[in-house]
């Protein structure tokens, strides 16, 4: 009789203890994808930044070589506007095609858990 108490107690004890243990690892799996996301993200921003001045380099090649060559002022401009155009036009496809239904829908792999 008193070793089937003792067994329960020891019992409860384990299990007490694995859950506590498994609440410790809950948190620190927790805070580790905390700190991956904030990585990523930080490194998602300097991307972002270090594109934006790739274009703004690109743009201002253009503009200054466009500044420095013998040609009239119109048709500069008229470069120019083509220039603008085109990165207006480019930027414009390269985010419908970030953010389409579609393309998320195909890369987060929601297909294959449909299809099991």
């Amino acid at each position: 009789m008193i070793l089937n108490i003792l067994s329960i107690l020891l019992k409860l004890f384990e299990g007490h203890r694995f859950i506590t243990e498994s609440k410790k690892k809950g948190i620190l799996a927790y805070l580790k994808f905390l700190q991956i996301v904030r990585t990523s993200i930080i490194g998602a921003i300097c991307v972002v930044f270090a594109l934006q001045l790739f274009v703004f380099a690109c743009v201002g090649l253009v503009l200054a070589g466009l500044y420095l060559a013998p040609i009239e002022n119109e048709i500069k401009a008229w470069i120019i506007f083509g220039l603008c155009a085109c990165i207006v036009l480019f930027v414009g496809i390269v985010l419908s095609y970030v953010f389409s239904e579609k393309t998320w829908f195909k890369h987060s792999g929601v297909s294959k858990l449909i299809s099991k």
